[in-house]
């Protein structure tokens, strides 16, 4: 008996090590998604989260943020974090007054993550007149074929996102309920 679960320890082993356990591909995007309810209209909430060329002023990674080209649907905006790497994004959906998709460029040299495929997708909810929802989800594709290697990468990265998201979420939120405005709306 004890030779036989030996046996199969060392194939299990020699298997482990030459990755044929792990040979699942990794064809599944993943998702990240962080809610947020903000004491303002629609409205208001809107034209601050489709600032996007000065999303660095709310993403604290990024440096700086540029149009390219393009306004809305099909717009290009640069990215560069605070470590000078840059990459473009392409808006993909551009939905005035509730929601737009940016798909970034992952092949770009210097993208810092390893993922094969990302996109951000920003939406707000109207929860009532006066109360929104702030909804950023972002579905991404690990470059790793592995399924293992990717699925700790994730719980690593999803970390650092909610670190990121909860920092993110609290600048549009402080930006919003300062908007002069919102304090008109609310007879301030």
């Amino acid at each position: 008996m004890k030779k036989t679960l030996l046996s199969i320890l060392v194939v299990l082993v020699a298997a482990f090590i030459s990755g044929t356990i792990f040979l699942v591909s990794n064809d599944e995007l993943m998702t990240y998604e962080v809610r947020r309810q903000i004491a303002a209209p629609k409205e208001i909430v809107w034209k601050h989260i489709s600032q996007v060329g000065e999303f660095h002023h709310i993403a604290t990674g990024l440096h700086e943020v540029k149009i390219l080209s393009g306004d809305g649907l099909g717009m290009v905006r640069r990215c560069t974090d605070k470590e000078g790497k840059s990459w473009n994004e392409t808006c993909i959906l551009w939905d005035p007054g509730k929601s737009f998709i940016f798909e970034v460029d992952t092949k770009a040299k210097d993208y810092p993550l390893p993922m094969d495929r990302i996109t951000g997708t920003f939406t707000i909810e109207s929860v009532d007149p006066i109360n929104s929802t702030i909804v950023v989800r972002f579905d991404f594709k690990m470059k790793w074929q592995y399924k293992a290697i990717s699925w700790l990468f994730g719980r690593k990265m999803k970390e650092q996102s909610d670190k990121n998201s909860k920092e993110m979420l609290d600048n549009w939120e402080n930006t919003i309920i300062n908007d002069p405005a919102l304090k008109l709306s609310k007879g301030v």
